[in-house]
């Protein structure tokens, strides 16, 4: 097995640090040398890593709601010594990826899909059985049913899933097998 690449490493430090501290709304002045001061650890003098990370947070959160949460993350990384003569080439690399995660078309559904999120989810309320009798998605004839609608025991309930609230709407789940 081959070990990490170091500056993959570092860069992942960088974007730990900026990400605890780049909320999206204005630090204190006590705030922003905190953050600083870890950046500037993180970073370790790359500062190559620091406009790699400034860039790719502008040029990616351009066109999003949450912009000001990315300009927030590269002013940061370029208060902690960022190259900037390096920025302008990483705002084209983040512009890149924006587009190719814009390319995906969303689902509604976690990566994984519904079984995934009928395995991961936890809703509260639920009874003993870690189940809301309200909420529950049953699997039958190969199609997904909100709990309560007829014809659909609680014997139906897919095996270890998570209760999960969705809309009344049937929709088919490729592969679906019945509990039991």
């Amino acid at each position: 097995m081959t070990s990490p690449d170091p500056d993959r490493l570092r860069y992942a430090q960088i974007a730990g640090a900026v990400a605890r501290h780049a909320l999206g709304w204005r630090l204190t002045a006590d705030e922003e040398a905190v953050a600083v001061a870890e950046l500037t650890e993180a970073a370790a003098g790359r500062a190559d890593l620091l406009a790699e990370r400034a860039g790719t947070a502008l040029g990616f959160g351009a066109d999003r709601p949450d912009t000001a949460r990315y300009r927030q993350i590269a002013e940061l990384c370029i208060a902690a010594g960022a190259d900037q003569a390096l920025i302008e080439r990483w705002i084209k690399v983040g512009r890149d990826r924006a587009a190719a995660a814009a390319a995906i078309p969303y689902t509604g559904l976690p990566p994984g899909g519904l079984l995934l999120l009928l395995r991961s989810c936890s809703v509260a309320g639920l009874d003993e059985r870690r189940r809301d009798p309200a909420s529950v998605l049953r699997v039958a004839d190969g199609g997904a049913h909100l709990a309560g609608a007829a014809g659909h025991p609680a014997e139906q309930v897919l095996p270890g899933g998570e209760p999960v609230r969705v809309s009344r709407q049937r929709f088919p789940i490729p592969g679906a097998r019945l509990a039991g």
